[in-house]
């Protein structure tokens, strides 16, 4: 199991707390728009209690489920949260609803990303 520290300057995270009834369309939208996440270095993470559905390659279990909820203090209250997570490992955002437009916007935005895109070159 991956730890937090592990994905540090080589990843930014989109982790959806979502319940299990949204859980399979929040993946498979996020599915469906690999090009443009792997063009900003991102893993993305689906957490609905102890499940998790990710495009990480390694192995998740329950644990990791419960480790993202402590660590991004996840809002139990909310029926969909929504937190990104820089390359630094510093939260730069979090909502109630995943608006994929919105994070690409922020994400484009990022010092570290304008220069992988060769901006200001």
């Amino acid at each position: 199991m991956p730890e937090i520290s592990d994905f540090k300057w080589q990843k930014r995270l989109i982790i959806v707390f979502a319940p299990q009834a949204e859980h399979e369309a929040i993946a498979k939208s996020l599915s469906r728009e690999q090009a443009l996440i792997d063009d900003r270095h991102i893993n993305w993470f689906v957490v609905s209690g102890e499940t998790v559905t990710s495009n990480y390659k390694g192995s998740l279990n329950k644990e990791w489920a419960a480790l993202l909820r402590k660590q991004f203090e996840a809002d139990r209250s909310a029926a969909t949260e929504v937190v990104l997570v820089g390359k630094d490992g510093g939260v730069k955002h979090r909502s109630y609803t995943l608006d994929t437009l919105d994070i690409y916007y922020r994400i484009d935005q990022m010092p570290m990303r304008q220069s992988e895109m060769g901006a200001g070159e």
